[in-house]
């Protein structure tokens, strides 16, 4: 299996999947969001490594283990960044309004 190409330009800040920046900058529930999307594709990748016949493709030692692990978080990072699978995106829309309201509750009208 021959490894395939990733255009660079899909991992800088605030660029999207088609390539064009985003026009707003990412909010804290954006990244939240992001994060917990990363996160759940690291234990798809982790579970997916433990049906490997010798236990993982990083080694069996301690760095094997270090290395693997940091590997694994990157690569969590840049899947659901380059290919969401829309949890992220399901996360915004569901708790963007409550996030929206609570930011009014302390503010005063002029």
């Amino acid at each position: 299996m021959e490894p395939f190409a990733i255009p660079k330009s899909n991992f800088l800040p605030l660029s999207r999947v088609d390539g064009t920046k985003s026009a707003e900058p990412p909010t804290k529930l954006h990244e939240v969001a992001q994060t917990f999307e990363s996160l759940f594709v690291l234990k798809l990748l982790q579970e997916m490594e433990k049906t490997l016949e010798n236990g993982s493709i990083f080694g069996t030692g301690i760095e094997g283990r270090t290395y693997g692990e940091l590997i694994e978080w990157e690569l969590a990072k840049r899947i659901s960044a380059q290919s969401p699978l829309g949890i992220a995106e399901a996360l915004r829309k569901q708790l963007e309004p409550a996030v929206n309201s609570s930011s009014k509750i302390g503010e005063t009208k002029p």
